[in-house]
């Protein structure tokens, strides 16, 4: 058995561990989408706290979106956005234009009780995917349906995309 000072020391590892594996399985969910047409990159951002260089309507959604934590936690909380360098054109309609498929996904890890949300569009916020972090369910099953959620747009924009080249 371990004394009360021994856990708090072996807490922020654990942490840590958490926000990596999921740093990792997202940046793995995106590596095949830097390869489609009008995609010349895809990766994830790191951010704690609120980011600088979002709009104020993407702050209030990210906000709305971590309603779902409770008020302290929400400080340490990490986002990770999704950053994407697209070319599409914004006025060619269908399913696939930019202003009909967004990618501005956004995955929140609270790394203190390992609660996860996440966001598939920050334009529709509440359409989010929570995962406790109290749970019988281990952290990777919990990782890879975040990251299934989070990823929806970028894999069906994918799947058609590639459909489409061969017909």
């Amino acid at each position: 058995m371990i004394s009360f000072k021994q856990y708090l020391n072996e807490t922020p590892a654990e942490q840590q561990r958490l926000l990596t594996d999921v740093e990792r399985a997202l940046n793995t969910s995106v590596r095949a989408a830097s390869g489609l047409n009008y995609i010349t990159s895809a990766h994830w951002s790191r951010e704690v706290g609120r980011p600088l260089f979002w709009s104020s309507q993407e702050s209030n959604n990210l906000r709305v979106a971590m309603n779902t934590l409770s008020p302290p936690l929400r400080k340490t909380a990490v986002v990770f956005a999704l950053r994407i360098d697209d070319t599409r054109p914004a006025t060619v309609p269908g399913p696939l234009s930019a202003s009909q498929l967004p990618f501005d996904a956004v995955v929140i890890v609270e790394p203190v009780n390992g609660d996860m949300i996440a966001v598939p569009s920050l334009r529709q916020p509440l359409k989010s995917v929570f995962s406790s972090g109290r749970g019988s369910q281990s952290d990777a099953f919990r990782i890879n349906d975040i990251v299934k959620a989070a990823t929806r747009n970028i894999v069906f924009y994918a799947r058609q995309h590639h459909s489409t080249r061969r017909g």
